[in-house]
Parts: structure tokens; sequence; C-alpha cells
């Protein structure tokens, strides 16, 4: 179970968000703007932020900026339904762990999230497959 900030200013985008990770078992926080967010991620610890792009007052890519400042470890997610070119240029130049574009599916924002929060297995003893033995 992750737990997951969920920022958009779409009460029902928010909540089919929140609904589909808390149907996949991961406990959910929903704010509407970026300011709201940060101040969850000064005061709470989460595993990731699922973040809209376009919102008013702090668009996506500022949120992203000040979050890395404040937990430069911390995996976003943007999630948006705005196909500019000149936007999709901005956000694809984000530092963000994975861009999932709306309308999206319950596999895929899922998916999103065990990706980033789940263990990643060890590396095997010797260096793995093709490796001489010590």
């Amino acid at each position: 179970m992750a737990r997951v900030l969920v920022v958009d200013d779409s009460d029902l985008s928010r909540q089919l968000i929140g609904d589909i990770l808390k149907r996949g078992g991961h406990a959910v926080t929903g704010v509407e703007d970026g300011e709201a967010a940060l101040k969850h991620v000064e005061g709470e610890t989460f595993d990731v932020i699922v973040t809209d792009f376009m919102m008013p007052g702090m668009l996506g890519d500022e949120l992203v900026k000040r979050v890395r400042k404040l937990k430069p470890e911390m995996p976003v997610v943007v999630v948006s339904s705005y196909y500019d070119s000149d936007l999709f240029r901005k956000v694809r130049a984000l530092p963000v762990a994975k861009i999932i574009n709306k309308p999206f599916s319950d596999r895929e924002i899922l998916g999103a999230i065990s990706d980033l929060t789940l263990p990643k297995p060890a590396a095997p003893a010797g260096g793995g497959l093709g490796s001489p033995p010590a």
C-alpha cells in the first residue's frame, strides 16, 4: 500500500483518481491546488504525488519544482488532458517519474503507482547473467 497525494482542481477528477487508488489498496489524500499540496508535503509523508498540470494559481510545473526543493526523491506523476505541443514539451521537460494522459485506465494509474512504490528486486550475486563465476 502506498500513501498517495492527489492534486487536482477538478473535484470530479480528484475523486475519480482517489477512488481508483483506494480500490487498489492505497491510502489517498486529495487536495485542490498546489499550495495545499505543499502544506501536506511539508507536514506528512507520501510515497508518490499524482498531480494535474493545468490548475489555477500554481501550475503543475511550479508544484513539481517546489516539491523537488522540499523532497528531491519524491516521485511525481503528472496527469493532464492538454495536448498542445508547447505545453506537452513543457510537461515532458519536468523532472517527473511518469506522465499520464487523460483519459486513462484504472490499470494505467495503478500500474504507475506500483512501478514507483514497489521494491525493486535485488541484483543477483555475481553481477547477474553472463557474469563469470567468482
